[in-house]
């Protein structure tokens, strides 16, 4: 309980203070006292997302994916849609934080990386399977240098799509912006009522 308080606290308090000082000092101008407090931010982020899956267990899955995006959202310049069904009842704790992490991972390899304007995150029930789709508008990278480099950390969310059984695909050609679509086998409901 004291870790998600902190991640909280963090997250509502700190974190807003310090962007509402970046946002002035940037409207005046004070490009050292923004690189400063820019700095902090990016700490005190680090610090919550290290400290927020702990949240996962008090808000769920879905509703902590729903939350990472609008943290994101409110964090960056780019423009974030969603999409995401509530997906807990497929996931056990241990997927659920593989989960987490994946998405999180992708959103931060677009922050990083993909100098996009928008990114689009569906998360969907279907039939046996949940479907995540990530989407930017970005600079896109050439695929096969990629995966030869372990460019972009595609290696670390291939071991991660590996360990939950499920696989990827990832489209991206310079200039045109990456898509990336993972699917996850789910159990049935009815295979898990024997008694």
């Amino acid at each position: 309980m004291e870790r998600t308080r902190i991640a909280k606290e963090l997250h509502d308090s700190v974190g807003q203070k310090l962007t509402l000082i970046k946002r002035k000092s940037q409207n005046t101008k004070q490009i050292e006292l923004t690189n400063l407090t820019n700095d902090a931010l990016e700490e005190v982020r680090s610090i919550s997302r290290g400290l927020y899956p702990a949240l996962l267990k008090e808000l769920g899955l879905s509703r902590s994916l729903t939350q990472l995006v609008n943290e994101y959202d409110e964090q960056t310049e780019l423009f974030y849609t969603m999409d995401i069904d509530i997906i807990d009842s497929y996931f056990t704790e241990t997927a659920s934080l593989n989960f987490y992490r994946l998405i999180q991972e992708c959103l931060t390899n677009i922050v990083k990386h993909a100098k996009a304007k928008s990114v689009t995150v569906s998360i969907k029930k279907e039939k046996n399977s949940v479907i995540a789709f990530i989407a930017d508008n970005g600079k896109g990278f050439d695929k096969q240098s990629a995966m030869k480099k372990n460019g972009l950390g595609i290696n670390q969310i291939d071991a991660r799509i590996h360990m939950m059984k499920g696989q990827f695909k990832i489209e991206s050609e310079n200039n045109s912006g990456t898509s990336i679509t993972i699917e996850l086998p789910v159990v049935k409901k009815e295979s898990l009522s024997f008694s």
